[in-house]
């Protein structure tokens, strides 16, 4: 008597091992997916906050809200039952992961320097963490980059 597999025991046990991978192997990398696409969703947003700044004059502003996970971005008409479109996206933003900042709210001046609520120049960088990622606000020139 020969001891083995068949050879439909090994294409059935390929098959389940191949279900299996497709299932399992997609869902390892998304966390870091879903974090990078929030930091670059922040980058974008904060860059059009600015640019608007630049171009109408009016202070927009950035709102971070670290207990619920999100942040919006308002044209300061200080009301957040209207808060204006942003290009492929909901406003307010939720973040996948966790968000934070030494400055829960910032603004853009007509430079696009970024201002306080009194409309005084921050002079320290804004720092603000989503998921492990640090995003760097200058002071000053308003570059927003990845630390």
């Amino acid at each position: 008597m020969k001891k083995g597999f068949t050879l439909i025991e090994l294409l059935i046990i390929l098959a389940l091992m191949g279900i299996v991978a497709l299932t399992i192997i997609p869902k390892i990398g998304m966390t870091t997916f879903k974090e990078t696409a929030d930091v670059d969703t922040f980058i974008s947003n904060t860059r059009y906050a600015q640019h608007n700044s630049m171009v109408t004059g009016n202070n927009w502003r950035i709102v971070i809200s670290s207990s619920n996970s999100q942040y919006f971005i308002d044209n300061d008409s200080n009301s957040t039952n209207n808060l204006p479109e942003i290009p492929g996206g909901d406003n307010p933003v939720n973040v996948n992961t966790s968000i934070s900042s030494n400055l829960d709210e910032f603004y853009f001046d007509y430079l696009g320097r970024p201002v306080d609520a009194s409309n005084s120049l921050i002079t320290n960088q804004i720092k603000v963490v989503i998921g492990s990622n640090t995003i760097i606000i200058e002071p000053n020139s308003g570059g927003v980059y990845v630390q």
